[in-house]
């Protein structure tokens, strides 16, 4: 409905900050629909650009690491302790012309924790640095609980005289 909406919108001539405006949306989101959905003449086909946005969205998408050139080459640098961000870098600058050897390093971490029928076996997981398969999140620390000052006072149950001598006011020179 919005696509429609948008095509009806440049058929009229409006501009794209004057569709994002109509449409509650940024310009910027705006923009990218129109250059992700352009057909070789340059206009834009709201029912193929629905199309090709819900052949995006399907899933289960097949991994990248399913390719088993791509494979065998992050398994070879897992083997030499590289970490992820390495391995992406270095195939970046080495396949520069090769959208299909790009890796995040966060796929070459799922295929290491989540291990699907595509991942990477766990003894690859040993050769990261960290030496562990199971990434801490922030939040947890060795008891469990993230940081927690303990018998606090919270400002609403103190006098409001309180406050003020507590934190009095300094002089500015």
């Amino acid at each position: 409905m919005i696509r429609v909406r948008i095509a009806d919108l440049l058929r009229l001539g409006h501009s794209k900050r004057r569709i994002a405006a109509e449409l509650g949306r940024h310009p910027s989101t705006i923009t990218r629909e129109l250059n992700r959905h352009r057909d070789s003449q340059g206009l834009y086909l709201p029912r193929t650009a629905d199309h090709d946005a819900r052949l995006q969205r399907a899933r289960p998408k097949t991994h990248k690491l399913a390719n088993p050139r791509l494979r065998a080459l992050v398994q070879r640098k897992l083997n030499r302790f590289w970490s992820p961000d390495e391995i992406c870098g270095w195939m970046r600058k080495t396949y520069p012309d090769d959208p299909t050897m790009r890796l995040s390093p966060e796929t070459i971490y799922r295929a290491l924790l989540l291990r699907e029928h595509d991942g990477l076996h766990k003894r690859y997981a040993s050769k990261l640095r960290t030496g562990r398969r199971i990434r801490k999140t922030r939040r947890r620390t060795r008891t469990g609980q993230s940081s927690r000052i303990r018998n606090m006072t919270m400002i609403a149950t103190t006098p409001p005289f309180c406050a003020r001598n507590v934190f009095p006011r300094m002089k500015r020179s």
